[in-house]
C-alpha cells in the first residue's frame, strides 16, 4: 500500500517571538514619549491607568494580528507528514479527530502580588518593596504564551536624604514556554520558563525630581497549579535594569533585582 505525503505547517516560536518583540518595543516607547510629558506630577496609579490599556490594545489588536497577517509565511514552517491510507481509514476515532481539530486560542488574566527584592548593588540603593501587577496573556499554542505585565512597586531610595519613597512602574512583554501538565485535578502543575523586555519608571515622592525611565529585561520561571478556569500561579523573575537615583553617584549602572509573585489566574476556555 502506498503512503501519500501530506504537508502541514507549524509556527516557529523563535521567529514569532522576535517579530512580536520588534513590534512591541517601538509601541511601548511611543506610548511613554507621548504620555510621560503630559502626566508629569500625576500619581503613579493615574499614569498606569493610561499606559496599561494603551499597551494591551496595541498588542492584542495591533502588533500580534499584524505579525500573523504580514509575516504568516515567515513564521510558519512546512512539515511533511506521511499518512497511511489504511491507517487513516482504520482509525477514524479520537486520533483522527485530534489531528483535524485546531487548538483554540485562550486568553488568560491574572492579578498577582508579591515582593521586589533588590540584589547586590541594587540592595544598597533600593529598599525591598511590595508589588502589585496585572497580567494579560495570549496563548497561541499549548506550549507558548505571550504575556503583557504592568506592575507597581512601593519602595524607598536608600541613597537619598531621608530615604525618600519611590514608586516604580514596570511594564513589559515576554514569551513563556510551558511544558505539558503534570499530575491531575487540583494538583495539576504546569511549569514554565520565560524571557521578556520592557521599561521602568521611577517616580519620587516629596522631592523635586523628574520621573526617570530606563529599559529592563528579565528571565522568569514558575508554575501554575490547578486544572480549571481558576488557577494558582507562582512566578519568580530576575530583572536587569539601570537605576538612576538622584542620590547615587553611579547613575545608569546595571542593577539586578528579583520579583516574586503569586496570584489567581483566570483562564478563558
Amino acid at each position: 500500500m502506498t503512503h501519500p505525503e501530506r504537508r502541514t505547517t507549524r509556527v516557529s516560536t523563535a521567529r514569532f517571538a522576535l517579530l512580536v518583540l520588534a513590534g512591541a518595543y517601538p509601541v511601548i516607547t511611543a506610548i511613554l514619549y507621548l504620555l510621560m510629558p503630559l502626566t508629569a506630577g500625576w500619581a503613579i496609579w493615574q499614569k498606569t491607568l493610561l499606559v496599561a490599556p494603551m499597551m494591551v490594545v496595541a498588542m492584542v489588536w495591533g502588533v500580534i494580528p499584524i505579525v500573523h497577517r504580514r509575516f504568516g509565511r515567515f513564521i510558519s514552517q512546512a512539515v511533511a507528514l506521511i499518512v497511511s491510507l489504511t491507517g487513516a481509514l482504520a482509525s477514524p476515532g479520537p486520533a483522527g479527530a485530534q489531528g483535524a481539530a485546531p487548538h483554540a486560542t485562550r486568553w488568560e488574566f491574572n492579578l498577582p502580588s508579591g515582593t521586589l527584592i533588590p540584589i547586590g548593588g541594587q540592595g544598597r540603593a533600593l529598599k525591598r518593596g511590595d508589588h502589585s501587577a496585572a497580567q494579560l496573556a495570549w496563548r497561541s499554542r499549548p506550549t507558548l504564551a505571550f504575556t503583557t505585565t504592568v506592575g507597581w512597586t512601593r519602595s524607598r531610595d536608600l541613597a537619598t536624604p531621608g530615604k525618600r519613597r519611590v514608586d516604580i512602574i514596570m511594564y513589559d512583554i515576554g514569551a513563556e514556554w510551558r511544558r505539558a501538565p503534570l499530575g491531575a485535578g487540583v494538583l495539576t502543575a504546569r511549569p514554565f520558563m520565560g524571557v521578556g523586555a520592557g521599561g521602568r519608571t521611577y517616580d519620587y515622592r516629596g522631592i523635586r525630581a523628574h520621573a526617570t525611565h530606563t529599559i529592563a529585561a528579565y528571565g522568569a520561571a514558575g508554575t501554575e497549579l490547578g486544572d480549571g478556569r481558576l488557577r494558582l500561579r507562582f512566578e519568580v523573575r530576575d530583572y536587569v535594569s539601570g537605576f538612576a537615583s538622584p542620590g547615587d553617584q553611579h547613575i545608569g549602572r546595571t542593577r539586578h533585582d528579583a520579583l516574586v509573585m503569586a496570584g489567581l489566574r483566570w483562564v478563558r476556555q
